[in-house]
Parts: structure tokens; sequence; C-alpha cells
């Protein structure tokens, strides 16, 4: 789960690089969700779990060319949308700038509270200040937190 919203812009290229990485060190029999989120309607790379294959990484290589940063942050839809899967993740990893909304805290912690327990692993992409909501998610879900600090030279820290 990606933010892409527009806080996101210059920082947006280095997130898709790093979803691609992450999902590409998956085994071949691992399933993704992709998601990424901003003020609007969350965009999905498909409506389903798919599995890491030589052909999903194509398609999500040229799907995520068309993804731009646009819209506020609001990571809340893209979590109902994760939650109402038929089959909830073992784990989310859940990445922003830091800049959620208060209250997407505790509307986070009650959809995960309905149904299975999910992991939320929170990554706070850049030096932003809002990092202490994405820390609670993290904590709340059973999770890890990581912030995560692109360097000029594009690497991070």
């Amino acid at each position: 789960m990606v933010d892409k919203s527009g806080s996101m812009t210059g920082r947006i290229v280095e997130a898709k690089e790093q979803l691609l990485a992450s999902i590409a060190a998956l085994p071949d029999y691992a399933s993704v969700y992709v998601v990424f989120y901003d003020s609007a309607e969350p965009l999905v790379f498909s409506d389903r779990w798919e599995r890491v294959r030589s052909g999903t990484m194509q398609r999500l290589r040229a799907w995520l060319r068309t993804v731009g940063p646009s819209g506020g942050t609001e990571p809340v839809p893209a979590f109902r949308r994760v939650f109402a899967l038929d089959v909830r993740p073992d784990v989310v990893f859940f990445l922003s700038d830091g800049e959620i909304p208060r209250e997407s805290v505790e509307d986070i912690r009650g959809m995960n509270a309905r149904g299975r327990r999910v992991t939320i692993n929170a990554i706070a992409f850049g030096d932003e200040a809002g990092s202490a909501q994405l820390r609670q998610v993290a904590q709340e879900a059973g999770g890890e937190f990581r912030q995560v600090r692109p360097t000029a030279d594009g690497g991070r820290r």
C-alpha cells in the first residue's frame, strides 16, 4: 500500500522502485495485492491477489508507469479495500511520507479489529513530521516501523 499523494512528488519514483524490488525478492508462490492511495479512490493493480511471477512483474512495471502523484493523503479507503478482500493478507506494508490524518489511525485500528488481525508494517518515506502516526499504526497492529530517508543522490539512509 503506497502513498501517491501530491506530497510524494519527487519521491514517488523511488517508492515504485522499492516496491518492485521488494516484490521481486518474494518467492514465486507468494501473492501480492498492490494498491496506491491518495484522497481519491484507491488505484489497484488487480482486483485479486496476484502470484509473483515474471508475467505479473512485467504487467506491474507497465502499470506503475501510469501511476503519478496527486491529491491528499487519505489511506483509510485503501485499508478498507484491503480488509474487504476475500482472503485477508497476512501482512500489509504501508508506505507514506508520514502525513496521514490523525483520525485515520483510529479508523485503521477499528477495521483491523474486525476479522482476523492483520500485521501492519509501516514505512515512513522521507523526513516528514507525521511519522508518529505511522509508528502508532504499526505498533497497534503488531508490526514494525521503519523510517527511510532518501538522500540527494537517490540512496537511502
